[in-house]
């Protein structure tokens, strides 16, 4: 088990002691270390490998190969070699680290504070300073951390003096003052974590959503698991939002986060196996994690070459630079927006911008209806952790993942919608309204000209009042379903069936085939002249049915065949 094997490592070093407690009495040198009571962390001072100086820091450090967590006088070390350094309580109750010569090189400056007081180095790695009789914290390190995030930390926006608690990194692997890089709790409208470079943003994590970041597409179970957001309200009046995490149902699990001196911040475990620390994961991985590498209206896809390029509906703002792979100036509009005839184009898995402005009321459709509605709007996300996300700046530090992230809706003018259908979503809320006015319009058309055409055919029958006018159905049924066994012959009007009506009156229906190529006005020709045509030696036309593209002639049945049945 990692407790053991920590124990047993513990009792190889021979300059460590039992202590975890300084007291006013007690005096700690350079030769000694405070142990935590688990044996996880010492505290002590060390003097950076490979440092081409002399500089020694009071620090704490994990037992197991020693992987510095804190440091106290990082900005004032002791660089005199024949001095050596002393952590003691002061007689004003601070503890301080002082040189031989006992100049105070650093101080935990706690005020209100009576003078019984003693700090003790606890399990989780925290340096606390407190009142001896009470117990009550007056002091500790977690919140004015160096740059390692512990478990039992909290990266916050304010504490009760109104500081902000963030990481800064070491100016290099050998010096341990305050480097250019540092990592904070934002929440201006939703909680994401930054890195900053100096005042400039450097990585940014993307908003949190409950459980998870969405900037970050491998954030899972194995590793980044843990992290909580809390809220809590501190007497000055000011709402601190901390972030904090948690590995306490693995308790053989050693983890921390340390932000790197090239800006990068790594998660840290210990492997049991090997006997050493390992990264498992890392805020930067490629080219495309850095903020806003492609520049504004940029999107960054480390799988393609370039890995930049620009939303639809842009275009680079400086092609020369752009060509040359200095995506920095981003891209602008092809095009200003058309407001309410604007679209969307779908962006799937994606890292949303950052500058976020964040609804909580708006749902699904309502999130795209509400940044239709706002000429100024210029992209949209929802997600059901955080709710409706809308942008009303330049879009900035877009990424493409090929898994995770989420859907990003880019406002583009109307005349971009057509470019890709497979990639894009319409605003549909017009369309749809033009496409049933349209449907409706056609549909009263047509029936329009059928009530035209049937009123037609009615006059144009009205002509042969000797005529009976026979339903479809009724033939339908005196031929047996035009029945091949009813069938007396074919000509090239069509063929013709033999059909009794319901009184028993046997009748010849000469049905119109859809081949022969003649229409209604040569339907009614025929209709015409026939029913002019009465001899005793023509059969005579009792009716027709006209009905849709059914066109059928009725006449009497000659039950003795043709004439050419005889002559030939």
């Amino acid at each position: 088990m990692l407790m053991g094997s920590l124990v047993l490592l513990l009792a190889l070093f021979s300059t460590c002691t039992s202590l975890d407690t300084i007291s006013s009495s007690y005096i700690l040198n350079a030769s000694e270390t405070l142990s935590s009571s688990n044996g996880l962390f010492h505290l002590g001072f060390f003097t950076p490998t490979n440092s081409s100086t002399f500089s020694s820091y009071l620090g704490i450090w994990f037992m197991t190969k020693p992987s510095v967590v804190w440091v106290a006088n990082r900005n004032q070390p002791i660089t005199d070699s024949s001095s050596s350094g002393l952590l003691k309580i002061s007689k004003d109750g601070n503890l301080v680290v002082t040189n031989s010569k006992s100049v105070v090189l650093w101080s935990t400056k706690a005020s209100n504070i009576s003078s019984n007081t003693l700090a003790k180095l606890q399990n989780n790695g925290n340096l606390v300073l407190q009142e001896n009789s009470t117990g009550r914290i007056l002091w500790q390190s977690f919140q004015h951390p160096t740059n390692t995030f512990l478990q039992g930390m909290e990266l916050g926006t304010g504490n009760i003096s109104g500081e902000r608690i963030k990481l800064t990194s070491w100016r290099s692997l050998q010096d341990p003052s305050i480097g250019e890089f540092s990592v904070s709790l934002e929440h201006l409208n939703i909680p994401e974590v930054m890195i900053w470079r100096g005042s400039q943003p450097h990585w940014r994590s993307g908003p949190w959503n409950s459980q998870k970041f969405l900037g970050i597409p491998d954030m899972r179970s194995n590793f980044l698991s843990g992290f909580y957001l809390g809220v809590e309200d501190m007497d000055n009046g000011i709402t601190n939002y901390y972030l904090a995490y948690n590995y306490s149902n693995n308790p053989d699990s050693v983890y921390y986060y340390m932000l790197s001196a090239d800006g990068n911040l790594h998660e840290t475990y210990w492997d049991h196996e090997k006997g050493e620390w390992l990264d498992s994961w890392l805020a930067i991985n490629s080219e495309c994690d850095v903020y806003g590498k492609c520049g504004e209206f940029g999107i960054c896809d480390s799988t393609r070459s370039p890995i930049c390029s620009c939303l639809r509906g842009y275009k680079p703002r400086n092609p020369e630079e752009w060509n040359k792979q200095n995506w920095s100036r981003g891209c602008v509009r092809k095009e200003p927006f058309q407001c309410e005839n604007d679209g969307f184009v779908k962006l799937q898995n994606a890292k949303v911008p950052a500058s976020i402005k964040w609804s909580s009321t708006a749902i699904g459709n309502d999130c795209r209806g509400q940044c239709l509605g706002n000429c100024s709007c210029t992209a949209y996300a929802y997600d059901a952790g955080t709710g409706c996300m809308v942008w009303t700046a330049n879009l900035t530090d877009i990424q493409s993942f090929s898994a995770g992230g989420i859907d990003l809706y880019i406002r583009v003018p109307n005349s971009e919608l057509g470019e890709d259908k497979k990639n894009v979503t319409v605003v549909i809320a017009v369309p749809v309204i033009v496409g049933a006015a349209i449907i409706l319009i056609c549909a009263y058309i047509f029936w329009k000209r059928i009530q035209i055409r049937e009123k037609a055919k009615n006059n144009d029958l009205v002509k042969f009042p000797e005529l009976s006018q026979f339903e479809f159905k009724r033939l339908v049924a005196a031929t047996n379903n035009f029945n091949l066994s009813n069938k007396l012959g074919e000509g090239g009007y069509g063929p013709v069936y033999k059909g009794t009506l319901e009184d028993g009156q046997e009748i010849a229906v000469k049905r119109l085939s859809r081949s022969s190529g003649q229409g209604y006005e040569e339907f009614m020709n025929e209709v015409m002249v026939i029913s002019k045509l009465q001899h005793f030696n023509l059969v005579r036309l009792f009716g027709c049915c006209i009905e849709g593209d059914e066109k059928i002639l009725i006449y009497e049945y000659m039950p003795n065949k043709s004439l050419d049945a005889y002559m030939f």
